[in-house]
């Protein structure tokens, strides 16, 4: 079983562009947001996982959760992350939506946007249907694998500026449940050199503890 991904699905009624003016050095602040909270050893597995497939493309990160930012924080290179859905490991008994991506990035006039969605129950669903007879397999960390693999695809959209997929690695347009819980899945380095964020946008992020975020 495979699971696609979207890069193409919402449009925002707001300018089309964004902006980041900070040299190519500068780390790239993902605000993230869980709809359920989620335990901290699952947020912090997606943290290292996410950190060990950019190494190759030298990229920054800092996490920012948006319940702790105001409006007069500074962040550069943001990109805006929703976890949507149940995001804490249980019994899953739904099956997985095969209308439904597990992840996807916004884009407007074909030009990709800094705001991901990760569909958590999706996630979840698609594991449990393949990994329920599998003893030990469907767990907790397999789970912050492959939402960190997820979010490294999304990211892949936003920060090469791209809705192209590859043909191996994490930029696949599918992934099969062994692409995201095997004990490493790496971008083609091809892909990994396309990794920066955009520069030449004229617009601004405007986030908020509450709300959606937009373009300005």
């Amino acid at each position: 079983m495979r699971a696609l991904f979207c890069a193409a699905v919402l449009v925002l009624s707001a300018a089309p562009v964004f902006s980041g003016t900070s040299a190519t050095s500068s780390p790239v602040t993902i605000v993230y947001q869980f709809n359920d909270p989620a335990p901290a050893f699952l947020l912090q597995g997606i943290k290292d996982e996410i950190e060990r497939v950019l190494e190759p493309s030298s990229l920054l990160l800092q996490w920012r959760d948006r319940n702790d930012v105001s409006g007069s924080d500074s962040m550069s290179n943001l990109v805006v992350v929703d976890f949507r859905g149940q995001c804490q490991k249980e019994r899953v008994v739904s099956a997985p939506n095969a209308d439904l991506p597990l992840g996807r990035a916004r884009t407007i006039n074909g030009e990709v946007l800094p705001f991901i969605e990760i569909d958590c129950g999706q996630v979840q669903s698609f594991l449990h249907s393949s990994l329920a007879a599998r003893p030990g397999q469907n767990s907790n960390l397999n789970l912050g694998r492959a939402l960190a693999r997820v979010l490294a695809h999304e990211l892949y959209h936003v920060l090469a500026g791209t809705m192209v997929h590859s043909r191996t690695g994490i930029a696949q347009s599918s992934l099969s449940v062994n692409d995201l819980v095997s004990s490493r899945l790496d971008f083609a380095p091809t892909d990994a050199a396309l990794l920066k964020y955009p520069h030449d946008r004229t617009s601004e992020v405007v986030i908020a503890r509450r709300g959606p975020a937009y373009i300005q």
